[in-house]
């Protein structure tokens, strides 16, 4: 599995919008494996969150619960 950030390569894929909290959700929350119908260890988790640490400019490890709550 790999990020592919401009959508051509071949095979199945899932959108996720470029937040850490959309990727962070997509990835700990199950709507990544959902969509790809695969499941995910945690090894693999932490490579697509770190793949995206370059696009919010920080470390995304602690985003695991989803972000800010307006509960």
């Amino acid at each position: 599995m790999k990020v592919d950030l401009f959508g051509k390569e071949p095979g199945r894929g899932a959108y996720l919008c470029p937040s850490c909290q959309c990727w962070a959700e997509g990835v700990y929350k199950g709507r990544l494996e959902r969509a790809l119908r695969v499941k995910l260890d945690t090894e693999a988790k932490d490579a697509i969150m770190a793949s995206g640490t370059g696009r919010w400019g920080g470390d995304v490890s602690g985003s695991k619960e989803g972000g800010n709550s307006s509960e």
